[in-house]
């Protein structure tokens, strides 16, 4: 499976902002980021994991879907990073598979680690 990147972007995460309804301003303000300890505005985990799950789009069949998506956020990802996801099958059963996912950054710092599941079809 071929691994994914996408560049995080100030107008992405403005966007998300806008779609989620979540405008806490560490994701929209370097003061209140900084306010916060953080060294710059950080981009919503839910965001990550969004794109994250895109990795998988090709392959899931017409009558499939994500049935369970858990990952473990290990460090913030900035405004301007870029995002590696890498993601390889774990378990693959009759009715659906398993996906290991990780995002990790140019710094090669690891920003998230978890499962996907998917069912091949409606039960």
């Amino acid at each position: 499976m071929a691994n994914i990147t996408f560049q995080c972007t100030e107008e992405l995460i403005e966007r998300y902002c806008d779609i989620s309804g979540d405008r806490n301003p560490v994701h929209l303000s370097e003061e209140k980021a900084a306010k916060a300890g953080l060294p710059a505005k950080i981009a919503h985990g839910m965001l990550s994991m969004a794109i994250g799950a895109t990795i998988l789009s090709p392959y899931i069949p017409q009558d499939g879907f994500i049935t369970d998506y858990r990952v473990k956020f290990f460090a913030p990802l900035f405004v301007n990073d870029t995002l590696m996801i890498e993601c390889s099958i774990v378990n693959e059963t009759c009715s659906g598979k398993q996906y290991r996912i990780v995002g990790i950054n140019e710094r090669e710092e690891r920003i998230f680690k978890g499962t996907i599941e998917l069912s091949t079809a409606l039960t």
